[in-house]
């Protein structure tokens, strides 16, 4: 038997009895034991159209036999017997069933993606998780549950968002969080990547200086505060380019410039054609130095706002 973790939530009609009939329906799978439910959450819609009625979250842990696509048909039938109807993405709804995990296990299909890319960043689906599933362990980050949501309820909210970003599109994302952008006025948006592929050190210093003297380093920090300064990234890239003593010297010069630097609440890569290949090198490569956890969004029309709803849900 397989342990998975699902997430739960409503926006439309009875909330409530929609949540509860849900379960029901997956307790009653004869290959579906040991449903454990958490207590309901009320939070805002964040994202999607406006006018939206908020939402009541949960979170269900369970054993399951089947395998993860067989578990996700099996989802979906119980949002269609309770009259679910898919339209608009992020639209209100009656009843939503996200597969957040399965086990250790880690795929990515046109189906389904586990673990759920966008649970690292939703305190709404994190809080009520943690109440039945706390243990569990993310198998790209190695965070438990318990961790990943006390570090979006403990960190202040500072934000590393890279990549193919234009300046417009980097200041209606901070518009629309409420907050400020911090970096640099004339750098190549992918930032900290150059033609040569080599690490330009005086850079990096001047991006530490620059966000030490920043409202990103303000302790009580209040209103979010959003930069494409990644000093994780560069230790990334540094373990890609370096080697011997080198790649030595530069961690030493590394930890000595990011010792002052707070850690980020959430980092944001957008990956486009044009940075299909270097986000999918620091992908593997931050998952296995154990840095901090990431969401990777497609570049789209809706960038912008994915981009913000990121943020306003970890807050």
């Amino acid at each position: 038997m397989a342990s998975c973790l699902l997430g739960i939530g409503s926006n439309l009609g009875d909330r409530r009895s929609q949540i509860v009939s849900a379960v029901s329906g997956l307790r009653a799978h004869p290959q579906i034991e040991s449903v454990y439910l958490s207590s309901l959450h009320e939070s805002r819609p964040v994202g999607g159209p406006p006018g939206q009625g908020s939402f009541l979250n949960a979170a269900a842990r369970l054993e399951t036999s089947l395998e993860p696509h067989a578990l996700l048909r099996v989802t979906q039938e119980c949002e269609r017997s309770l009259g679910r109807q898919r339209s608009t993405a992020w639209d209100a709804r009656l009843i939503d069933l996200d597969l957040l995990l399965f086990e250790d296990l880690v795929m990515a299909d046109a189906q389904l993606q586990i673990p759920h890319p966008w649970m690292i960043v939703r305190n709404f689906v994190l809080a009520p998780s943690v109440e039945v599933a706390a243990a569990m362990i993310h198998p790209q980050f190695g965070f438990t549950v318990e961790q990943l949501q006390e570090r979006l309820r403990t960190i202040p909210p500072r934000y590393v968002v890279w990549g193919d970003l234009s300046f417009p599109e980097r200041a209606e994302i901070a518009e629309r969080c409420g907050g400020r952008w911090v970096g640099f006025s004339a750098k190549d948006p992918v930032g900290f990547v150059f033609p040569t592929g080599e690490l330009d050190v005086e850079f990096v210093r001047s991006a530490v200086t620059l966000l030490t003297n920043s409202p990103w380093c303000e302790p009580n920090l209040m209103k979010p505060c959003l930069t494409e300064i990644w000093l994780d990234l560069v230790q990334a890239i540094a373990q890609r380019e370096l080697s011997g003593q080198e790649l030595t010297d530069f961690q030493q010069l590394n930890t000595e410039l990011t010792r002052s630097l707070p850690t980020p609440k959430l980092v944001v890569m957008v990956r486009s054609d044009r940075t299909s290949d270097i986000v999918a090198t620091m992908e593997r490569e931050l998952i296995r130095l154990k840095c901090s956890p990431f969401l990777t969004i497609p570049r789209s029309k809706r960038l912008v706002d994915q981009v913000a709803s990121a943020v306003l849900a970890s807050n």
